[in-house]
């Protein structure tokens, strides 16, 4: 199983990192959050913003609020661990792939990766499909 779109995790980091498998695990992931911090510095970004209308129209109230539905729609199980973009999970489990939040690129970097049904809950639609 792949979770995808880090920057869109990036609030709800906390809660991203207690569901490490293992210590290695937990570096991996911070360390894909911290690169996603610093890539943003003095960036256009929208990593921090208030959420967009159509997000805010569909119940939600924060971006940590969109960062723990998002963590949420991956289930309970522990993260293995970090693939890069594109990359296939050397084993099985729930694994983060690192990749920006974007249905087009999150969505072809796992079907590169070999994944072979990829389910996108967007609460309210998305052009992408």
């Amino acid at each position: 199983v792949i979770l995808s779109e880090v920057p869109e995790l990036l609030p709800a980091a906390d809660a991203l990192l207690a569901r490490a498998a293992t210590p290695a695990a937990r570096d991996a992931i911070a360390a894909r959050l911290d690169w996603w911090r610093r890539h943003a510095r003095g960036r256009a970004t929208v990593l921090d913003a208030p959420l967009d209308r159509r997000a805010a129209a569909a119940g939600l109230l924060s971006p940590a609020e969109r960062a723990l539905d998002a963590l949420d729609k991956a289930g309970t199980a522990p993260i293995q661990g970090v693939v890069r973009y594109a990359e296939a999970a050397p084993g099985p489990g729930l694994w983060l792939m690192d990749g920006p939040d974007d249905d087009a690129a999150c969505t072809t970097g796992q079907a590169a990766a070999g994944a072979t049904l990829v389910v996108l809950g967007t609460g309210r639609g998305t052009g992408f499909g």
